[in-house]
C-alpha cells in the first residue's frame, strides 16, 4: 500500500499519523515498511510511534539524520558537491551561516533548484524541480534526526543502501545500521 502525504502536511509526524490512520482503515493489524529516501525517515519515525504496528523495516537509501547526509560532499544533494560547489561560490550561496527563519527553493543557473533559508546558505540542492509535496515538507526533512532515540527501535530491520548510491554516501547507511539494534 502506498501511502502520500496529507496535502497539508507540514511535519513528518503529520504524515506518519496518517499512515497510521491508513492502516488503521485497512484493517490491517501490523504492516512492514519500506521508506526509501525521505520515506526511510517516514519509516523510522512511524516505528518509533507505533512500534506494535511494525513487523519490520526496509530502510533504502537513508542515514539517521538529513542534515548530515546533505553536508556531506559525496552527497549529490550537497551543495559542497563537486558537481555544484564552484557555481553555488560563484553564485555567493555556498558559503555563510545557515540561519534560521523561512525558507525557499529558488532556481540557480547551471545548478538547478536550491533550497536556503532566506539570507543564507544553499541547504539542498535538486537538479530537477522538486514536488510541490517535498518543497513543503523540506523544512522537516532539514530537521529530522533520529540518532537519539533510533536505538529504542526494537523492529527488525535491513538496511539497503550501495557503494554508488549518489544521494546516500554508504557511510551514512552504515552508521543507520549500527543505531539499530535489531538491524
Amino acid at each position: 500500500v502506498a501511502v502520500g502525504p496529507p496535502q497539508s502536511a507540514t511535519s513528518l509526524e503529520q504524515i506518519v499519523v496518517a499512515m497510521e490512520e491508513k492502516r488503521c482503515s485497512l484493517g490491517v493489524e501490523r504492516w512492514a515498511i519500506w521508506g526509501m529516501s525521505g520515506g526511510s525517515f517516514l519509516a523510522q519515525l512511524y516505528a518509533r510511534m507505533y512500534p506494535t504496528a511494525v513487523t519490520g523495516l526496509i530502510l533504502a537509501s537513508s542515514g539517521p539524520y538529513f542534515r548530515t547526509t546533505v553536508e556531506d560532499s559525496d552527497c549529490i544533494l550537497s551543495p559542497r558537491n563537486p558537481a555544484w560547489s564552484s557555481k553555488l561560490s560563484a553564485a555567493g550561496l555556498l558559503d555563510g551561516e545557515y540561519k534560521t527563519g523561512p525558507s525557499a527553493w529558488e532556481i540557480v543557473t547551471d545548478v538547478g533548484w536550491v533550497f536556503r533559508r532566506a539570507s543564507g546558505a544553499a541547504l539542498v540542492v535538486s537538479p530537477e524541480e522538486p514536488s510541490a509535496e517535498l518543497q513543503a515538507i523540506m523544512p522537516a526533512l532539514w530537521a529530522f534526526d533520529g540518532r537519539p532515540w533510533l536505538g529504542t527501535v526494537a523492529a527488525p530491520t535491513l538496511v539497503i543502501c550501495g557503494t554508488a548510491d549518489p544521494v546516500v554516501p554508504i557511510r551514512h547507511a552504515e552508521t543507520l545500521a549500527a543505531l539499530m539494534p535489531n538491524a
